[in-house]
């Protein structure tokens, strides 16, 4: 459940209606972004990108003065009659600085929201060239009916659907009248695939006026195909009129509308807006997603800017069993917790914003640059500016020291990471990569029991009262099992035996025991339910008694 409260220390996104941030956690949004958008771009000095409407307008002065301007669709349709298509689009791609301009503030930070798939009409390349410059995912453009035969739901990318073609494929441009009147003739796979999206997804329109022909033929089309089961979709306006919210809404559109902010400009307030909706996502997230695992879950459902125990692996699925078995126990005899992709479970909405999480979210970053498999995975982890984490890149051993690594890497990457060689039989012999792994993590953890033993004072003096209880129990299951821990190191202790074990030699007592377990009862209340609340007192009371118990085993 989302706390509307908490919506509130953000400038711009507080404007949007709850249902729709929901859909936004759930991985059923699509942004569709019209020509609007461009103008957000930099360009030359003294060049400035058109409109719709100004891009028909800069056409129809090459049609002489008899040609009386009413409409760009019906201008650059003149325009291909009297010239040729090829012509076409030689005007166009100059119209739009298609050489020389470069995506704005607003392009970048929307690059950095994890959308898994993006809808466009735009004939030019800033989207693309905005992630390509983030470098936090790889667009794939979809701009053919037989790209929709790729499956891209597995990969770690953004689809991004261009309806109306691109520069790069003149053949396939929407631009003229006959391509608009034969669009669902010429792409009826195109058209139905579109469809089906929109039964599942809401529609988030950035760029468009209730002028464009584009944005009419999408809601058209969404109209035709769905009827009543349309979903509500939504355009993003700022200083929007009443009247033309009024219009939009006959459309059964809603306008998101943002003040006008002095001394912004649009780009800049669009920049701001995409940068809330990330930061939003990636803190709402775990709250939305089953993670499996009980220790990553608990991790995960502390604040981001607090100490973590977590330790992500970005490695190939055909080694995960093999890390779990050999590897997850060293991390778990340090009081790490060790967790993959794969432990958000096949419900996961959205595989690009869980990733993001884990790798912002994460005090350790382990992974394997020699896989193909994970080779975005990479990418994120690598081009994240919001990471504060320690990188260990496992590589092969066939690599002379650094030699992949020099290919795969840039020397900034490169800074500050530990790299833990691979043997080529690590699976038949795991001896060697273990004691390697173990040496090089151990390495890196030093100095760092003393932050964690302090956690739950630290999240307690912040005010992160349920947190704090969060972190004093699982410290509390840290001391346990190191007091106890078992020489079956594959096998991780389970709680109930190590309570039962110190009842025993009576480091805890009978009542204690029973105190123990209603702590547990309520970590796991704040761990896996929307409830959030507990009383100052009864955190302070929680986390001096622990703190008491662990002093007497005498563990950390």
């Amino acid at each position: 459940m989302i706390d509307a409260k908490k919506l509130k220390q953000y400038k711009y996104l507080k404007f949007f209606p709850i249902p729709f941030l929901e859909d936004l956690l759930n991985g059923q949004v699509i942004p569709f972004i019209g020509a609007g958008f461009s103008l957000n771009a930099v360009t030359p000095k003294g060049k400035a990108m058109p409109d719709w409407f100004t891009l028909g307008k800069l056409i129809a002065t090459d049609l002489g003065s008899d040609y009386d301007f009413s409409d760009p669709v019906d201008a650059i349709s003149a325009y291909e009659h009297e010239f040729g298509r090829a012509k076409l689009i030689e005007k166009v791609n100059g119209l739009l600085l298609t050489s020389r301009v470069k995506p704005g503030k607003a392009h970048l930070a929307f690059s950095e929201v994890p959308f898994r798939l993006v809808g466009t009409t735009n004939f030019d390349f800033l989207i693309e060239k905005a992630y390509e410059m983030t470098g936090m995912f790889y667009c794939r453009p979809l701009i053919d009916e037989e790209h929709l035969a790729i499956n891209h739901n597995q990969n770690d990318e953004v689809a991004l659907l261009k309806l109306h073609g691109d520069l790069n494929h003149p053949r396939r441009m929407i631009i003229s009248e006959e391509d608009y009147d034969r669009f669902l003739i010429t792409y009826p796979l195109l058209a139905t695939f579109l469809a089906n999206i929109l039964i599942t997804k809401t529609c988030l329109f950035i760029g468009y006026s209730l002028s464009d022909p584009d944005f009419r033929q999408i809601w058209q089309l969404i109209k035709d195909r769905l009827g009543k089961l349309r979903r509500h979709a939504f355009v993003i306006g700022i200083g929007t009129t009443p009247q033309l919210v009024a219009k939009f809404e006959r459309r059964h559109v809603k306008v998101i509308n943002l003040p006008k902010t002095p001394g912004k400009t649009f780009d800049e307030i669009l920049q701001t807006l995409f940068e809330e909706m990330r930061d939003f996502w990636m803190r709402q997230l775990p709250n939305h997603n089953m993670v499996t695992e009980e220790g990553s879950k608990i991790q995960l459902s502390l604040n981001e800017d607090q100490n973590s125990r977590l330790v992500y692996f970005a490695i190939s699925r055909t080694d995960i069993s093999y890390y779990k078995r050999y590897i997850f126990p060293i991390i778990e005899n340090l009081n790490y917790v060790p967790v993959t992709i794969e432990d958000y479970g096949p419900t996961i909405s959205n595989r690009l914003a869980a990733i993001i999480t884990l790798v912002e979210r994460s005090a350790f970053i382990v992974v394997d640059v020699s896989s193909s498999e994970n080779s975005n995975e990479v990418g994120i982890i690598f081009n994240s500016k919001r990471r504060r984490n320690t990188i260990i890149a496992i590589i092969n051993q066939q690599y002379n020291g650094l030699e992949h690594v020099d290919v795969e890497l840039s020397i900034e990457q490169r800074a500050g990471v530990r790299f833990i060689i691979k043997p080529k039989d690590f699976i038949e012999k795991p001896e060697d990569f273990e004691e390697n792994f173990e040496e090089g993590f151990k390495m890196e953890t030093r100095g760092k029991v003393s932050s964690i033993k302090d956690e739950p004072d630290r999240l307690f003096r912040k005010n992160e009262y349920a947190a704090a209880v969060v972190s004093s129990v699982t410290l509390l299951e840290d001391a346990l099992r190191n007091r106890y821990k078992q020489d079956d190191s594959h096998r991780p202790a389970l709680l109930n035996e190590l309570l039962k074990n110190a009842q025993q030699e009576n480091i805890i007592t009978a009542q204690e025991m029973m105190y123990m377990r209603d702590w547990i009862s309520i970590r796991n209340r704040l761990v896996h339910t929307s409830e959030r609340n507990i009383t100052k007192s009864q955190s302070k009371k929680i986390i001096d008694q622990i703190n008491n118990i662990i002093e007497l085993m005498d563990i950390l």
